[in-house]
């Protein structure tokens, strides 16, 4: 952060210490009195409100998760767990670890000690869920379904006041609970006029989500941390303002979003992240505010669709035959609406994105669990095949039918501190089908383990060349890095400009069939390193390798390098979820190498 930004937050802190606004210090139910001029009833019911909801087509996942939630059981990262009855918002359901019942201001969620993390109990409090539970009372009309996610959001908010408790220590998770239940009311609107009597049950629920609004208009995050959170934020502002609350603050939160829409989008359809799993998690935080604004006649400006438009498209041309991104950069599971797995985050937001714009759809296979935002049927679009280039991002995808090449050569992240980023510069993947052959290790952990958030986002960890196990940029912090490399086109290939002063230039091309990789280095202890799928059967020679994973056959051959070996790796498919790896590695001997890794069919011969 600069001195300004630092002088700025500094005196924004001491102002809400010494004289926080009057709605922190209310109740939910007094906020509700002093926001609304009208009955809760008459919120709930609104028209624009009702204007978002769409039937939506929900999957089996969907509603095995809706059954589960009567019965308090619910799955995150993969993980089952059970909510006591009333639920311990404060634990970590993993561990049944609390966070301290305290003001905001005394709690640190930062902390690594306490309770795990607080993405741990953040995740529950999202209240993501909720949604899952709306969908399957909007389609089926069992009220016991509503019914639970009406008590569900009483008791939050009957223990999570806007001025106590983890749940409150931000601004992102705030807004992303106003979204999941600005989604779930409008779903639940039949439930509404049909028991008045729980209109006012949600008294409580109005007045957090208004003091929840104003406190992320309040304090937006601002500079050098003004990333997805600042676009979530003010997704939530517009959204809550557009049908509940004040339209002058809609359309001046409409207004900031869009221009950051235009920032943390590139005209290539990129996110400025550098993180691809943060891709489909912006398009979830935008589908609402815009629907919301649609709803109330404010509406989306034209050049904001396009760059929409641009980034679904994106989407299309690096989307993987499981329905995934590349694991490039940070992704961890960050879920607003109908969060259960199955569906993947990708199909089920792009084709609700491409329903919204009148695009085509991610896959037609998606059509049962679509988010339903257009009256006509989605159809799925090919991908030509060939190579598209991403000049902004600073990515080249290569896509030959089911097998897609990815090749980073962009800068380390955004702003200053490049929350997001990975020391990946100049690195690989390679991914035939439903089969990685080279990948990203991936993300696994932020706050709460920092010696593993550290080693998943560091060069050696990533399919390109390292120096003596070093990375090529300074990590200051989880999300903060200091001295960072230089990435620039040279020639015909991409020059990496160490902070310690080494250099790799990269080369790569790719038919669809053969994968040729040119390395120059200018340093010490220069390794190249493949990393490889946890299911991958290795067979080494000196300078070879026959890789076979799943229905893929990959032959390495290496030149200017010394013996290939396995060294351990590991990766991470999904938040707070690791495998033990492998990975391909070799010294780089006298400055320069060629690696070509040839792709056939497992069937032209036997993997031992």
């Amino acid at each position: 952060m600069t001195p300004a930004e630092v002088l700025h937050r500094t005196k924004r802190a001491v102002g809400r210490r010494l004289r926080p606004p009057a709605y922190m210090r209310w109740s939910p139910e007094e906020a509700f009195t002093n926001f609304f001029e009208v009955v809760p009833i008459d919120v709930l019911l609104s028209p624009v409100l009702g204007r978002l909801a769409h039937a939506p087509h929900i999957s089996e996942e969907v509603r095995a998760e809706a059954e589960g939630l009567l019965k308090n059981e619910w799955s995150f990262f993969g993980k089952k767990v059970v909510f006591s009855d009333p639920p311990n918002w404060r634990a970590n359901l993993l561990t049944g670890e609390e966070w301290p019942d305290l003001p905001v201001k005394n709690i640190d969620y930062r902390r690594t000690d306490v309770a795990g993390g607080a993405k741990f109990v953040w995740e529950p409090g999202k209240l993501s869920f909720v949604s899952s539970l709306a969908g399957a009372y909007r389609v089926t009309a069992d009220k016991r379904y509503a019914r639970k996610a009406v008590s569900f959001i009483v008791d939050f908010v009957k223990h999570n006041h806007i001025d106590r408790g983890i749940h409150q220590t931000s601004g992102i998770e705030m807004a992303m609970r106003n979204l999941s239940w600005t989604f779930s009311f409008s779903l639940m609107q039949p439930f509404f006029s049909e028991n008045l009597d729980v209109a006012e049950e949600l008294r409580g629920a109005l007045g957090l989500m208004a003091q929840q609004s104003a406190h992320c208009w309040d304090n937006l995050s601002l500079g050098s941390s003004g990333n997805n959170h600042l676009l979530a934020e003010l997704a939530g502002v517009v959204t809550f303002n557009a049908i509940f609350g004040s339209r002058q603050i809609a359309v001046e939160a409409l207004r900031k979003l869009q221009a950051e829409v235009l920032v943390q989008i590139s005209p290539d359809g990129t996110s400025v992240e550098q993180a691809f799993g943060y891709v489909p998690y912006i398009w979830e935080q935008l589908l609402l505010p815009f629907l919301a604004a649609d709803a109330a006649g404010l509406n989306v400006d034209a050049k904001v669709r396009e760059r929409m438009a641009q980034s679904l498209e994106f989407g299309r041309v690096a989307r993987l035959a499981a329905g995934k991104l590349p694991a490039i950069g940070d992704e961890d599971d960050g879920r607003i609406l109908f969060p259960a797995d199955g569906p993947t985050r990708l199909h089920l937001i792009g084709n609700a994105l491409a329903g919204y714009l009148g695009s085509a759809a991610l896959t037609e296979t998606a059509q049962e669990y679509a988010l339903t935002f257009s009256q006509e049927p989605l159809r799925e679009k090919s991908v030509e095949a060939g190579n598209y280039e991403y000049p902004t991002g600073g990515y080249t995808i290569w896509r030959f039918g089911d097998t897609v090449a990815t090749f980073d050569h962009g800068p380390l992240g955004w702003r200053l501190i490049a929350a997001h980023a990975h020391a990946d510069g100049l690195s690989i993947t390679l991914t035939k089908g439903m089969d990685s052959i080279i990948l990203d290790s991936g993300t696994f952990a932020y706050h709460e383990l920092s010696e593993d958030r550290d080693r998943f986002r560091s060069t050696p960890y990533h399919s390109t060349v390292n120096f003596g196990g070093r990375s090529q940029s300074e990590m200051l912090g989880p999300f903060l890095w200091g001295d960072r490399a230089e990435i620039s086109k040279d020639g015909d290939g991409f020059l990496c400009k160490w902070i310690t002063g080494e250099r790799h230039w990269r080369k790569v091309t790719f038919d669809g069939e053969i994968l040729e990789i040119i390395d120059q280095v200018h340093g010490d202890d220069a390794e190249i390193v493949f990393v490889l799928d946890p299911g991958a059967k290795v067979e080494l020679s000196e300078f070879e390798a026959k890789v076979c994973v799943g229905s893929v056959v990959a032959h390495f051959s290496l030149e200017g390098t010394g013996p290939l070996e396995i060294k351990p790796g590991e990766i991470s498919t999904r938040y707070a979820n690791r495998t033990p790896t492998k990975r391909l590695c070799a010294p780089i001997i006298g400055g320069r190498a060629i690696t070509k890794v040839a792709l056939q069919p497992a069937g032209a011969e036997n993997c031992s």
